[in-house]
Parts: C-alpha cells; structure tokens; sequence
C-alpha cells in the first residue's frame, strides 16, 4: 500500500500504526519508503531497537503512548526517536 500510494503523491507518507507485534511489521513500511513510521509503545517488544530499525531503513522513528501510559515509560526510548523541530 506504501509503495502505491507513493506512486500517486509528491508528499512524505507518515504511517501510524495501530498493529499488534510493530517489531515485525514496521520495519516493512520505511522500507517501502514511508517517511515515517509510527508504533505504539504498549505493542512493541523491543521499543528502541525497534526505532533504531525504522531509521536504519529510511524512515523518522516516532512513539505513541495510551492516555493512562505514563511519561516514565517511554523514558529509555526518547534518545531513539527522530525529532521532527
């Protein structure tokens, strides 16, 4: 879907992804050249090398948290993420 959808606009593709098990799944999308990749914190096993993948492929690694997930979780993830200001 990436790959054709990139086919058809001039604009970076961000994903976001609301998938069980984004480790598995995710990398595939920057590599279809999404420009970004979204995963949910909650769902990923391995959330930073996760994001060190999703870069290592092309794409700005981005995090989501659930409303009642706290800050404190996503601390040792922070450092991965691509910053987009």
């Amino acid at each position: 879907m990436v790959e054709a959808l990139l086919k058809r606009v001039s604009t970076p593709v961000d994903c976001h992804l609301m998938i069980a098990d984004p480790d598995r799944w995710a990398p595939a999308y920057a590599e279809a050249g999404a420009g970004s990749v979204t995963f949910h914190l909650e769902a990923a096993h391995a959330p930073a090398r996760l994001a060190r993948a999703l870069r290592k492929a092309g794409a700005r690694a981005g995090m989501a948290l659930k409303p009642a997930t706290p800050l404190e979780a996503a601390a040792d993830v922070l450092g991965e993420l691509t910053c987009c200001c």
